[in-house]
């Protein structure tokens, strides 16, 4: 009978072979993650104007002796791409992963003055990426090797 119920319900449905498609596209990938990584920055600095530090959060997965695996979060440090040299003026390098996006040639740091300017800066710099007028510098840096 639980049968029966099943195949009328089902086949009151008009079905197809259809598949989900991918909507995101590499740029776009890649500008999402460079705006969740300013977004760290811009906390970043908040936390270093107040004299904190930041840590941002991540979801770690552990087997026990017993085989049984278990998810927790724990907080995970922030590489900084702000700096001062000189102790009086503050920089900062826009990074993809590992490498310095180059902002115009031979130029890799925006000066940013005092450290107060700094979440100003990155807001800027946020809404650049999300203008993607970051898009050809990010695939110039990752094809090159």
């Amino acid at each position: 009978m639980a049968k029966q119920a099943a195949k009328s319900i089902l086949s009151s449905f008009t079905l197809s072979d259809s598949q989900k498609q991918k909507v995101v596209d590499k740029p776009t990938q890649r500008r999402n993650n460079l705006l969740t990584k300013l977004n760290d920055q811009i906390l970043a600095a908040e936390a270093a104007f107040k004299g904190e530090e930041y840590f941002s959060t991540k979801t770690v997965t552990e087997t026990d002796e017993d085989g049984t695996k278990t998810s927790k979060t724990v907080p995970k440090r922030v590489n900084k791409w702000f700096y001062t040299n000189n102790g009086s003026e503050w920089f900062v390098e826009i990074k993809y992963g590992n490498r310095i996006l180059p902002l115009a040639k031979d130029k890799t740091a925006i000066v940013v003055g005092d450290l107060e300017n700094m979440v100003a800066v990155l807001t800027q710099v946020k809404e650049a990426v999300a203008a993607k007028e970051l898009d050809k510098v990010i695939e110039t840096v990752l094809t090159k090797k």
